[in-house]
């Protein structure tokens, strides 16, 4: 007993050595970072990070204190004073927060700058728990607000609370005090005019016709005085009171001859001369008073906030540091620091989810040419050993990713969000140059704002390692959840295009592509063959068929009718099969009934509707989608035993609505839809989407269309499966249907690497029966002439695929630029071979255009 004891107490000293030379070595590595850190002080810790802030200097620094990395807020001096910047400018590389700001009381609709690096702030610091709160006023834009950084575990949280943001601090007093002493002088002037001077004889006989110019002068100054206090047009009003005051002054002082009515009066033979000279040079001095208070409200400014940019330069990176940035554009997409780089004239800047909507058409013709969406709020970067991501956690669809490469106005990669308070519009009439123009709106659209760095080290620190942070983030929060219909093997994903109507010149005619009854026979037929997994999605399955909007809940009698309708989901439910039927609730066409146009659709800040060109298209309010709609499609759902859906749009579309007086901006259309879908799965009903964004992640069961290909920019390297990554082993999902691959061997392997479904989109008659109806895309679909193929890829996937589904991808990798690895959470390894020749890893050769998979790789 007495050994056990002196082993026991042997093993505490050895573990408390270890213990106490591990402690010495982590404050040894921390002070070794902290020598960067002069003139900073220390306002927060935990056992990851450590939170500084430069009072002086005005800039921010963490310290990683896992591997010692240290993120500041600016960029080193020394880098870009050797990569051409001027020492004058450096100051502007140390901002913390631009501010974008719009003079509301002027006609200019140009945005301004101003950013915490100018003299002109007021600054008070506070503690707050595991972090420091800056309070900001700013005299020169009467503009107060604060932002909050805060620790929480490997994270920093840096909010702009609504309730701190303060417009106009003084204005309407300084408004106010010049306004009254205009009147003041102003009708002071007036009276001598009116009661004195024209009840004279010299201003009947003399100086008459002089005069009622400047009569007309001052009553013409009346109706800007009494208006002098609208915001909006303050420097409008000034302007006009100004330049009629000096009308008015050089009437009564000069003349084109040299001699105004004063000097004429003076000069005269009239009786009481002096005294009528007298009270007009009274006139002068206060009309000069009246012209002095108007000058200084015609260049006053008004500053309406339209957006924050939030530490723009945090992490950023010379081309002499390794690294990138990941953007969510589409997929994603991979932007290597590098040394040699062209001079770029233009830089990513997208709002997160939809881009801002003008008009209908120009929207469609950006996506028609490959434009992708931004579909998740977050980014990364990643600096030598250590990376973040960087993702919006309150109003996301009110925020925009920004990322400036390296050989934009400067060497410096850097990639931050922006926020916006206030959106554009476009005016109701034209300008000089007869083109409509932006305006910015009076009111400020606020809300909490918040985004979360989330910081990695070492190992961690790659685009792998921050999709699976990123996912585990989402999990934690319950921002997604792990499909119902998620299984091991992956399933096959199948839609069925089934009618639509061909517009003509008298009657419009209904193209039957696939009857209820034929849906029922070409599901029978897979099944015959051994395709048993199958995830259906009916396409124009209902009245009037697709692209009749809003949508019609009634089956087509076209296509069957009710009974046959009946037949096919009583039959998929009793086969086990999971039928979705595709449902749009957002578009709106003129010649389509069950809507209002005036009171049902989507309308811009100028009052008018989002629609295209010919005005036969629209958006349905939110508002409106969510109390009618939705009631339709539930009573629907009700009478038929319905078991899903698929959302066009609503899943990934966000727009903004201000019918009738109310303000509908991104992040509340976002809410309303999260609404929509919440009430869905009250009712029990699987939910696919085409296409989504985020905010559906909780909420969906199938991704149909993922995004599987970036815009393509030229300072993007190349894409990756960000999105994918994040949202496998969790959602099953489809990317471009199998039938429409432009080259089916290479988009095949694409499939394979972004650990898609096998999906196809088809048809029981010929596709050439759509050539004269809005969905002509689908050019080769008959189920005839694709049976094989699906029976082929539905058994190559769930034979060489199996159990990988249900399995994170943890990571991801180009070995080159042709042969790519992929390793899931099993261990499971896929090498894929884009080249025309075979490649080698570690003995394992793959062959040109194939893939090969290792389990349970060590």
């Amino acid at each position: 007993m007495k050994k056990i004891k002196e082993v026991v107490i042997a093993l505490i000293c050895i573990l408390a050595l270890i213990s106490s030379n591990i402690k010495y070595t982590y404050a040894e590595k921390t002070s070794n970072a902290e020598k960067k850190l002069n003139g900073y002080t220390l306002q927060a810790e935990n056992s990851y990070l450590k939170l500084f802030y430069n009072s002086e200097e005005r800039t921010l620094a963490i310290v990683d204190k896992r591997n010692d990395h240290v993120w500041f807020s600016a960029p080193d001096e020394n880098y870009l004073l050797k990569s051409g910047v001027e020492e004058f400018f450096l100051r502007k590389f140390k901002a913390l927060w631009t501010i974008k700001y719009n003079n509301l009381a002027g006609q200019d609709s140009a945005e301004k700058l101003f950013s915490s690096t100018s003299s002109d702030i007021e600054e008070s610091i506070e503690k707050i728990s595991n972090g420091f709160r800056i309070k900001y006023y700013i005299p020169k834009l009467s503009f107060k607000f604060a932002i909050e950084f805060v620790l929480d575990k490997d994270s920093l949280i840096v909010r702009i609370p609504a309730n701190q943001i303060q417009e106009m601090v003084q204005i309407k007093e300084q408004i106010d005090s010049f306004a009254k002493e205009i009147s003041k002088k102003f009708f002071e002037a007036k009276n001598i005019m009116f009661k004195k001077v024209l009840k004279t004889d010299i201003y009947k006989y003399v100086i008459k016709q002089k005069l009622d110019t400047v009569l007309t002068d001052i009553k013409n100054m009346e109706g800007n005085v009494n208006s002098i206090n609208d915001v909006e047009s303050l420097n409008f009003r000034a302007s006009q009171i100004s330049s009629l005051a000096f009308d008015a002054i050089s009437e009564l002082t000069t003349s084109e001859k040299g001699k105004g009515i004063i000097d004429i009066l003076k000069t005269s033979k009239m009786k009481n001369k002096e005294n009528t000279a007298n009270l007009l040079t009274k006139i002068v001095e206060l009309l000069q008073s009246v012209k002095d208070y108007a000058d200084n409200l015609r260049v006053m400014e008004v500053a309406g906030i339209t957006g924050i940019d939030v530490l723009p330069y945090f992490g950023s990176a010379g081309d002499d540091q390794e690294g990138y940035v990941v953007i969510p554009d589409g997929c994603g997409a991979i932007s290597y620091f590098k040394k040699v780089h062209p001079q770029y004239v233009s830089y990513y800047s997208k709002e997160v989810y939809t881009m801002p909507i003008y008009e209908l058409d120009e929207y469609k013709a950006k996506i028609e040419s490959g434009m992708q969406e931004v579909s998740l709020p977050v980014i990364g970067v990643k600096v030598g050993n250590g990376a973040f991501i960087a993702t919006v956690t309150k109003s996301e669809a009110d925020s925009v990713i920004n990322f400036l490469p390296s050989g934009y106005e400067v060497n410096l990669n850097r990639a931050f969000f922006s926020f916006i308070y206030r959106r554009p519009f476009m005016s109701v009439t034209k300008n000089y140059n007869a083109d409509y123009y932006l305006l910015y709106p009076k009111e400020i659209e606020k809300s909490d704002k918040e985004i979360r760095y989330i910081f990695l080290a070492d190992k961690e620190a790659n685009y792998s390692g921050m999709a699976n942070r990123y996912r585990s983030y989402l999990l934690e929060k319950q921002l997604i959840r792990k499909s119902k219909l998620l299984t091991s093997n992956y399933p096959l994903g199948l839609d069925l295009f089934m009618g639509i109507k061909e517009k003509r010149l008298l009657f419009d005619k209904f193209i039957v592509m696939t009857t209820y009854s034929q849906a029922i026979e070409i599901i029978k037929s897979l099944r015959k063959d051994g395709v048993i997994n199958v995830q259906t999605n009916l396409i124009g399955w209902s009245a009037g068929g697709y692209d009749v909007n809003p949508m019609v809940f009634a089956p087509e009698g076209k296509l069957g009718g009710e009974s046959e309708f009946k037949s096919l989901i009583n039959f998929a439910k009793s086969a086990g099969i999971n039928m979705f039927l595709q449902c749009n609730l957002i578009d709106a066409n003129k010649d389509s009934k069950g809507f209002s146009v005036r009171t049902d659709v989507a309308r811009a800040r100028n009052g008018k509707q989002i629609t295209n060109k010919k005005y036969t298209e629209f958006l349905i309010s939110p508002e409106v989608v969510l109390s009618k709609y939705i009631k339709n499609l539930k009573v629907f759902d009700k009478k038929y035993s319905i078991k899903g859906v698929a959302f066009e749009k609503l899943t990934s579309f966000v727009y903004t609505d201000y019918r009738n007086r109310k303000m509908y901006t991104k992040e509340i259309t976002q809410q309303i839809w999260q609404k929509v879908l919440e009430n869905l799965r009250q009712i029990n009903n699987n939910v696919a989407a085409i296409r989504a964004n985020q905010y559906a992640f909780r909420y969906v069961d199938r991704i149909i269309n993922a995004p599987y290909k970036s815009t393509g920019y030229f300072y993007f390297d190349h894409d990756i499966p960000f999105y994918q990554m994040v949202i496998h082993g969790l959602i099953p999902y489809s990317l471009k249907p199998f039938n429409l691959f432009y080259d089916y061997k290479m988009e095949k392997l694409k499939a394979i690497e972004y650990g898609a479904m096998p999906y196809f989109q088809i048809t029981y008659n010929d596709p050439s029966n759509l050539k004269y109806t809005s969905y002509s895309e689908l050019f080769t679909s008959k189920f005839s002439v694709w049976k094989n193929e699906i029976v082929k890829a539905y058994k190559e996937f769930s034979k060489v695929l199996n159990g990988l589904n249900d399995k994170f991808i943890i990571s991801h990798n180009y070995i080159d630029k042709e042969f790519v690895e992929v390793l899931y959470s099993d261990g499971t390894r896929i090498f894929i071979n884009y080249s025309n020749k075979p490649k080698t890893v570690n003995k394992v050769v793959v062959p040109p255009f194939d893939y090969k998979i290792i389990r349970k790789w060590r």
